[in-house]
């Protein structure tokens, strides 16, 4: 072998090996930094699980305390229950003279505006009750098959005695076929008897309330209607009616009725039912709540927001 074959041969050795060893380092490289975002992968999850741990704490916590203090209302509501049903008999026998004559007419209404106050009163606690169960979750659902139309119409029955007496005309509109869907029969009843008493309660003598029920062609839900020829309200103040204790103040009725927790345990009860609750409404001239209920109701609890049409 020449000098000039061996020179470059030794040549072509040194390229090779510095070729390997510049491959050597950049794979060094390569895995070093592979290594420090490894390691920084591995700190990142830590912090993760970490942080994770201390949302679960505290949502326990979270649910600790709602569980407490709707075992306290619980107990609260229980606790006031009997004293006003006392109050209630009580006002009632004096207002019925069972035991004879109260002498001056004036006790006969003393006594009826405490039965009356009493008996708000006990709304009141109940509502806040039921209120407080279903926004912490305690108030379960029981699932089963329910047919709708039945079921609505049972509930307006209810209400018959109050429309009567209120000069309210009320009106039930379902299919002639049955209506089934799978819910909660007594959320159901609920929902209806809250919208269809509010809608009474504030519509005037010689007006209309209707509760109309029917399905949508496209999913199967089931859609059901409360109008009313009430005196309404603008859409500014429906967020106020739909807010617990919200009431709707107007000059030409500065104390409005009810506890200000018909509507809001209404959507409450709607969205634990997987559905969605639309108010429309116009002063003078009537408010319209539509509810859509999903063909069946989730085992856990959707929370939709209202909609203001």
């Amino acid at each position: 072998m020449d000098r000039a074959t061996l020179l470059a041969r030794i040549a072509l050795c040194l390229r090779a090996r510095l070729k390997q060893r510049a491959l050597v380092g950049r794979v060094q490289k390569l895995e070093a930094g592979l290594n420090d975002r490894n390691q920084r992968l591995a700190d990142a999850m830590d912090l993760l699980r970490a942080a994770e741990r201390r949302l679960s704490d505290l949502a326990r916590q979270s649910e600790g305390k709602l569980r407490q203090r709707t075992d306290m209302m619980a107990n609260a509501a229980h606790e006031l229950r009997t004293p006003l049903h006392a109050i209630i008999g009580f006002a009632d026998l004096i207002r019925q003279e069972a035991y004879g004559k109260v002498g001056d007419p004036r006790y006969a209404e003393y006594a009826d505006d405490i039965h009356q106050a009493a008996r708000q009163l006990l709304d009141l606690v109940d509502g806040t009750l039921d209120l407080a169960r279903a926004e912490s979750g305690a108030d379960g659902l029981d699932i089963r098959e329910v047919d709708i139309g039945r079921a609505v119409q049972d509930s307006v029955r209810m209400l018959r005695q109050l429309a009567d007496g209120s000069g309210v005309t009320l009106k039930v509109v379902v299919p002639d076929t049955p209506l089934r869907i799978r819910t909660d029969p007594e959320k159901v009843r609920q929902i209806v008897l809250n919208l269809a008493s509010n809608a009474i309660k504030f519509t005037p003598s010689g007006g209309t309330v209707t509760v109309e029920v029917t399905r949508a062609p496209d999913d199967g839900a089931i859609i059901m209607v409360v109008r009313d020829t009430g005196i309404g309200m603008s859409s500014q103040d429906i967020p106020t009616a739909l807010r617990p204790f919200g009431q709707v103040r107007r000059p030409d009725r500065p104390h409005p009725k009810g506890t200000g927790l018909g509507l809001p345990l209404t959507k409450r009860f709607v969205e634990l039912l997987g559905g969605r609750l639309e108010i429309e409404s116009q002063p003078g001239k009537g408010t319209m709540v539509r509810v859509v209920l999903p063909a069946t109701a989730p085992q856990g609890s959707g929370i939709p927001q209202a909609e203001v049409a």
